[in-house]
Order: C-alpha cells, then sequence, then structure tokens
C-alpha cells in the first residue's frame, strides 16, 4: 500500500506550480529558464524545477533582499518559495492598500525580495 500523504511536498515542479511558488508570471519563470537564471532540469521533454534547488536559488540570491534601505536583512529571512507573496496578496494579507505597501517598501519599512524587476515580500 502506498503511502500518499497530502503534506508530502513534490521534489520537482512544473512550470506552473514553480511560477505560483515564486509568486511570478509563467513568462517571467520562462525568460528567467532561458536566460539560465533560474536552476531547472529536463526529464524527457517535460521541463521540471527542483524546489530544492530553488530554494538554494533564493538563499544563493539573498542579496536581492533588502530592506529599502539596502541594508541586508538576516538569515532569518524565508526564503522558501512557497512563502513568497506577489505585491497585491501581501497587502491582502496585511489588510492594507496595495499603495500602503508600496510606501512602506520604499520607506524600508517592509522587506522584500526582487526576483528579476518583480518585487515579492517574505
Amino acid at each position: 500500500m502506498a503511502n500518499n500523504t497530502p503534506d508530502t511536498k513534490p521534489l520537482l515542479l512544473t512550470p506552473q506550480q514553480a511560477a505560483e511558488a515564486l509568486a511570478i508570471s509563467p513568462r517571467k519563470l520562462w525568460g528567467m529558464t532561458d536566460s539560465g537564471e533560474i536552476p531547472h532540469l529536463y526529464i524527457g521533454r517535460c521541463k521540471r524545477y527542483p524546489l530544492a534547488d530553488l530554494q538554494r536559488w533564493l538563499t544563493r540570491n539573498a542579496g536581492a533582499i533588502y530592506k529599502g534601505n539596502g541594508v541586508r536583512m538576516g538569515s532569518s529571512t524565508p526564503t522558501n518559495p512557497a512563502l513568497l507573496l506577489a505585491p497585491q496578496q501581501a497587502a491582502v494579507t496585511l489588510a492594507i492598500s496595495p499603495r500602503k505597501l508600496w510606501g512602506m517598501t520604499d520607506s524600508g519599512e517592509m522587506p522584500h525580495l526582487r526576483v528579476g524587476r518583480c518585487v515579492r515580500y517574505p
């Protein structure tokens, strides 16, 4: 009998799952993949993104995680791709307007991560 528990994390993500996990569009993911910026592999003709490699990639690129004043945040910042929020999601989660969120980001009150040109919130 197989143990297919629903809380088991997949080892490989499809392009759609990887884009959702990084809170970027599939088109942005495609561009970053083609430029070699995002780790990926092929299984036959299927492109897949190893979850562990994406987490390492985020950790390695943690220099992109700043408070708005340019100070690098500590290692306590979550770099799990599944924990990144798009600006709209972050605003809803914090119950503030997107304009207020951008103001807090610009002033350095809100830690954020840049994935390409996209801003994401841990």
